[in-house]
């Protein structure tokens, strides 16, 4: 396979599994979404930092995701 190939397949799977997380954290958006303004009904504080640190979330949670990729084993950590 050649490289420039290789990148595209790499860049496509990331991508994907960030996609994922954020399908992943749309629930949970919603949910907090709808707690802070039908209930609380105050706008959000530091709407800047909440971004950022959506964005993290994200990054973290499409890192978590690819590294569970199933029939992948862990190193052997037993001592012989």
């Amino acid at each position: 396979m050649n490289r420039p190939n290789l990148i595209h397949n790499h860049a496509s799977y990331a991508l994907k599994k960030i996609r994922s997380a954020c399908v992943d954290l749309v629930p949970i958006v919603a949910v907090v979404a709808f707690v802070q303004f039908v209930i609380i009904r105050k706008p959000l504080p530091n709407l800047n930092e909440i971004l950022l640190g959506a964005v993290l979330v994200v990054i973290a949670l499409g890192l978590g995701l690819s590294a569970m990729v199933p029939g992948r084993t862990r190193p052997s950590t037993a001592s012989a």
